[in-house]
């Protein structure tokens, strides 16, 4: 009421609280071709979390409470992971041309192995960085688990205890973690790039291949909420339900009649239906250059003059989903567009 700052006590003290533990051994080999055609590295790596910073519930006997919620933070979580680095160089002469390639190849999972928390709080584990699950990634995706459009009105249905149910109300206040489906990974587990590059006299050329693999993300979606109060539309809008029959052809629901709860709109924007996989392989970019020297243009007042010109972002040369969608890019309402410089580089 008076507008004053104000202190909260977000967690009870803790005389235990600790310093994280991480724990990583790792091992590699370089290696060479005697001719010095190949060479490269591959490392392995282990990794342990332990005493890692959480959430934990706390006994409600205590008294103690947050918002009505009964936890406290302290050390009660761990993860373990693993990962490969490999990284992999050719270079070749064919007579004046001179080509070198380098390939880079990431893995890289990890598993969350203790977590005390289990938020009452469904859409927790919807949001961008989701409440860890024992068992998987610490970031996943969650889903609700589809059960098609209503035949008679074109209502979105998902399935709650097993049964196939509509009441909106329901399902947010009765879901519980053993009603949500695991989609997957929310980040890459396997990940690199291709890097070539030609030189034939002063003239060079190179281009860059990247690729992300194993991962899972949730396309954007139709929500008559921000249609009716922000106008945020989408293409989804014309392929909506409109007449018994076309659950047949169509996932998308039907127009909300007035008093219906916004609810409706959650139910199909985190249903399983709406998750894809994102994979792809991107051609990242691609750089040109022609030097002069000195030595070959005695006019020049300079020792080198390298000019070049580089392109960024030339758009993506495959993907897994069948949307058309971007997955680095999924909430932009335009295709990321190529970036383009051109510069001088001069040396005294």
């Amino acid at each position: 009421m008076t507008d004053l700052p104000y202190v909260q006590v977000m967690t009870p003290p803790n005389p235990n609280l600790r310093w994280e533990k991480v724990k990583m051994v790792n091992f590699g080999i370089d290696f060479e071709s005697k001719n010095h055609l190949l060479s490269g590295s591959v490392e392995y790596y282990l990794k342990r979390g332990e005493d890692l910073i959480g959430r934990a519930p706390l006994d409600p006997t205590i008294g103690y409470s947050v918002g009505g919620r009964n936890e406290f933070i302290g050390n009660n979580s761990a993860l373990k992971g693993h990962g490969l680095d490999v990284q992999l160089n050719v270079h070749k002469s064919i007579g004046k041309l001179n080509w070198t390639a380098q390939l880079l190849y990431s893995k890289a999972t990890n598993k969350i192995t203790r977590y005390d928390y289990e938020s009452n709080t469904i859409s927790s584990y919807f949001s961008s960085i989701a409440t860890p699950v024992p068992g998987n990634p610490r970031y996943s995706l969650y889903s609700l688990k589809w059960a098609g459009l209503d035949p008679q009105t074109g209502d979105p249905q998902v399935y709650l205890d097993g049964e196939v149910t509509k009441d909106y109300a329901s399902i947010l206040s009765n879901l519980s973690l053993e009603d949500l489906v695991y989609s997957g990974p929310a980040l890459p587990t396997d990940f690199g790039s291709l890097r070539n590059n030609f030189r034939l006299g002063d003239f060079t050329v190179g281009f860059t291949i990247s690729y992300k693999f194993g991962y899972y993300f949730r396309r954007p979606s139709l929500s008559y909420s921000a249609l009716f109060n922000n106008w945020i539309g989408h293409e989804e809008y014309g392929e909506r339900w409109m007449k018994p029959g076309d659950e047949q052809f169509t996932q998308v629901p039907s127009m909300p009649v007035a008093g219906t709860s916004s609810s409706r709109d959650f139910v199909y924007t985190y249903a399983d239906i709406l998750v894809e996989k994102g994979d792809h392989i991107r051609f990242q970019d691609i750089n040109v250059s022609y030097d002069l020297r000195r030595s070959k243009h005695r006019w020049l007042p300079f020792s080198k003059v390298s000019v070049y010109g580089y392109v960024n972002q030339l758009g993506i040369i495959w993907r897994a989903n069948k949307q058309g969608l971007d997955p680095d890019y999924i909430f932009r309402l335009y295709p990321a567009s190529p970036t383009y410089s051109f510069g001088i580089n001069i040396t005294l």
